[in-house]
């Protein structure tokens, strides 16, 4: 009967669990192995250091797998064998000498166990025969095995020529690594899938809890300093350097004093120490895990890395902790501008944890006013504003709760602030009362703005001396892209402009807001970034004169940028959630995190696709609803929105667009008209509950949301691509014809018969087209498929009578398909127009086609 050591045998053939493994030689490491053949060869790394792909190169590489045993060390029959001292014997009574035997993946053994194994090794050894053991650091402890030699994790790493080896690409992907961790073996060769379970290996190998800890800390961290593990030891040895030579992808640099580890996400951590969490709580402080990821979290917001504390909340703490969390830290995460992964640690929450602190949906509203998150319908917030936290958090919620629900529901903020106000006079002088006023004086600031900026501007001075700097310069940006956004509105349907009056108040509001940009300047942000911005319409839109030291906008714009990167994400993972929603549906259950409810944008998209035509005249359409042209009644507008769409969702400078649009007028009033338009053009698509999310403006360009937008213009590339280069058989040509019969029968824009820029791009567009339809009507003609060939030709004469080629193309159709006296008509047609127009005759190519008409008695064939 074969037995366990027999079956290991390779016989010229890898293991069948390595078949698949690809295996990339390592010369160096090789070499260092056949040094000393006659002593045992350890190697010791943990998961993903390529201890198992070095061994198997060795075999291949001195053995050719032949006389090779590949005992796995995972294996119950590798115990038993070793308890029962027949593992050497049994090797050298099966194999031919020299032999290799290797042993991989060798657990933790007890003493005694361990004593068994080196006394196999020594047996293996004196047979004439070659070991080679692989196992994780904690299970090496063979140090009594002084005559061995040893390769660690460090002896692993690449070395400059591997490095250098590898496809361009994956240097490029390994230099945004940390210098530590970018030449482990498993990130340089492993596919980036098989990293999560490299880490899952690695936490189950460590066995000291302590030790664990300290590595599930590092990775949650991702970098700092390393104070806290300076006076730890372990078995009499500093923890710093114990990690530093057990695991490289730490990134521990003694020296320094620093660690930089390998780039693994909170969730990524989480899943791969999960079945360990229970045990690594004892030796935290309070017995929980939540302690530690509370305290990495904490740190992690005071080092300004946002994003990742967020990630770390949602993976490891407890909903109720979870909660607690974000309601403390919600104003730091708000004026750092970490909108997206604060909503989705809110999304998290259980509707429990969430009622169980009322701020957390004010919190919510304010991010998805950011975000421009529809108005959730499902989960309101309260009626009452919370009185907890500082009076300065409540006036900035309030501030960007009416800037998201303004456009739905102004009434309820004039209904609140009398309530408001009604509580405020009940003369108690408590806490609570006084939070009243400055809430009462908060929502008239927000109502005083729908009858005149002058107005909001007063009450936003009469709070200067309570609320604090963030608030103040977010409730100022919000008054001042309301009166922006008004005046845009007013001046498109050539009312009065609004303003008249303003005088002393916005001047020294916005004076007010560039004080406050200026004193403290970097120490919030986002509210600073959208202060600028606001200044910068107000500056734009004649509302003021006050501009913004350039410094400071300068500095704003990245984190404008950052806002714009967070929104673009949100509305993919929104899309998302779409597509897997009836799946999620049909499995009985909405996914982890969001099992409770299904999000109402889930059910249905809140942001239908803008279908913007422009071939043939402007045609909007937002979903199935098509706009009515009236909203497009100027034709800067049309104009406007045509460019956009043209520069397929990039950037262009507002400067640029007001050369672009007003080539003769001054830089201030041609700003000023790009923005009236603008806030017109903005009116026309926005939706039925308010908000436009097809249009993005950033601090110095406008652009529109290509993702959220269809045109024909891609209908116009797909058309022009098939007539370049689908085959003569191809059995498409009837659609394409009708395509551009129908949907591409007209020029682009042609309402527009002065801009330039439209002009010119519509000469290209005609160009693009006549050159497609020429090249299939050649091809047709030249494949025999005359009927085809005619389609095309005539069309191409029809939008371009100008183009010989396209008369010769159409005339090799006719000829093709027996039609000489229509060849003949478009030959004159040809000569005419060439004569009257240009005065030149037609090409030699051209009268040689026209003779070989009148000679041949037959028809022309090919």
């Amino acid at each position: 009967m074969p037995t366990y050591v027999s079956q290991s045998a390779c016989a010229g053939v890898r293991p069948p669990h390595l078949v698949s493994l690809s295996l990339l030689s390592r010369p160096a490491h090789v070499s260092r192995l056949l040094r000393e053949r006659r002593v045992p060869r350890f190697i010791v790394a943990p998961a993903g250091s390529g201890k198992t792909s070095l061994a198997l190169d060795y075999a291949e590489t001195v053995f050719s797998l032949r006389n090779v045993f590949w005992l796995d060390g995972k294996s119950p029959c590798f115990l038993r064998d070793l308890d029962n001292g027949t593992i050497a014997r049994k090797v050298g009574s099966i194999s031919e000498k020299p032999f290799l035997l290797v042993v991989d993946d060798v657990p933790v053994l007890d003493s005694d166990r361990a004593e068994r194994f080196e006394a196999a090794i020594d047996a293996v050894i004196d047979a004439g025969g070659e070991m080679v053991v692989a196992c994780a650091p904690d299970a090496d402890v063979f140090a009594r095995q002084t005559d061995r030699v040893l390769l660690d994790a460090s002896d692993l790493l690449l070395s400059d020529d591997e490095f250098d080896a590898l496809a361009p690409a994956a240097q490029m992907a390994l230099a945004q690594m940390p210098r530590g961790s970018r030449r482990v073996a498993g990130f340089a060769w492993g596919a980036p899938s098989q990293a999560v379970l490299r880490l899952e290996l690695l936490a189950a190998e460590v066995s000291d809890p302590r030790e664990r800890l300290s590595v599930l800390a590092m990775l949650l961290l991702g970098e700092g300093g390393l104070d806290e593990w300076g006076d730890i030891t372990l078995d009499g040895e500093p923890l710093a350097s114990r990690l530093r030579k057990r695991y490289p992808l730490l990134g521990v640099e003694e020296d320094l004093g620093s660690f930089e580890s390998a780039p693994f996400a909170p969730a990524e951590v989480h899943r791969a120490f999960r079945s360990h969490l229970a045990e690594l709580a004892f030796c935290c402080e309070g017995k929980s895990i939540d302690g530690l990821a509370e305290r990495v979290a904490d740190r992690l917001m005071a080092q300004g890395r946002c994003e990742r504390a967020c990630g770390v909340a949602q993976a490891f703490l407890a909903q109720a902790k979870r909660a607690e969390w974000l309601a403390r830290n919600a104003s730091e995460l708000l004026d750092q501008g970490c909108l997206l992964p604060a909503s989705d640690l809110f999304g998290s929450l259980t509707r429990a944890a969430r009622a169980s602190r009322k701020e957390l949906l004010f919190d919510q509203e304010v991010r998805s006013a950011y975000l421009e998150f529809p108005p959730d319908t499902a989960e309101e917030p309260p009626d009452a504003p919370p009185f907890r936290g500082s009076c300065d958090a409540v006036v900035r919620l309030l501030a960007q709760v009416a800037r998201f629900h303004g456009r739905w529901m102004p009434e309820a903020f004039e209904r609140a602030a009398g309530a408001l106000e009604d509580a405020r006079c009940d003369g108690s002088g408590s806490r609570a009362s006084r939070q009243h006023g400055d809430l009462a004086r908060a929502y008239r600031v927000i109502a005083a703005a729908s009858q005149g900026c002058a107005c909001a501007a007063s009450e936003w001075l009469s709070l200067r001396e309570k609320a604090g700097r963030s608030s103040l310069l977010l409730l100022g940006a919000w008054v001042l892209e309301a009166a922006a956004e008004r005046k845009g509105e007013e001046a498109a349907a050539q009312a009065e402009p609004f303003g008249i009056g303003v005088g002393r108040p916005l001047d020294d509001m916005c004076a007010g807001m560039v004080g406050l940009l200026c004193d403290g300047s970097g120490s919030a942000p986002f509210p600073e970034a959208m202060a600028c911005r606001a200044l910068g319409l107000a500056l734009e839109s004649g509302l003021s004169p006050v501009r913004v030291p350039p410094g400071i906008a300068q500095g704003c714009h990245g984190v404008e940028l950052g806002l714009y990167d967070q929104r673009r994400r949100a509305l993919a993972a929104r899309a998302e959630e779409r597509r897997d929603a009836p799946r999620r549906q049909r499995r009985g259950g909405a996914a982890e995190g969001t099992r409770e409810r299904i999000d109402a944008a889930s059910a249905k998209p809140w942001a239908p696709v803008l279908t913007v035509n422009l071939f043939g005249g402007l045609d909007v359409s937002i979903g199935s609803q098509k706009v009515s042209p009236q909203r497009f009644a100027r034709q800067k507008t049309k104009t406007l929105l045509a460019l956009l769409v043209l520069n397929r969702g990039h950037e262009l400078t507002r400067d640029k667009l007001v050369e672009l649009l007003w080539p003769e007028s001054s830089v201030e009033s041609g700003r000023r008209n790009l923005y009236c338009n603008w806030s017109s053009l903005k009116k026309a698509l926005s939706l039925e509950g308010g908000g436009c999310p097809y249009l993005v403006r950033q601090q110095q360009a406008l652009s529109v949301d290509g993702s959220l937008i269809a045109t024909d213009l891609e209908l116009f590339d797909d058309v022009c691509h098939a007539l370049l280069f689908e085959k003569p058989g191809y059995g498409g040509w009837a659609g394409l014809h009708g395509q551009l019969s129908t949907a591409l029968s007209g020029e682009l824009l042609p309402s527009e018969e002065s801009n330039l820029v439209i002009l010119r791009l519509r000469s290209q567009y005609r160009d693009r087209l006549v050159d497609a339809l020429v090249c299939a009507t050649n091809r047709l003609v030249d494949s025999g498929s005359f009927a085809e060939a005619l389609w095309f030709g005539r069309m191409a004469v029809s939008r371009d009578a100008s183009r010989e080629d396209a008369y010769v193309a159409l005339m090799r159709a006719q000829i093709g398909a027996g039609q000489r006296k229509p060849a003949m008509d478009t030959y004159f047609s040809c000569r005419r127009y060439l004569a009257d127009n240009l005065g030149i005759n037609p090409s030699l190519e051209t009268i040689n086609l026209y003779n070989s008409v009148i000679l041949s008695e037959e028809p022309y064939g090919f």
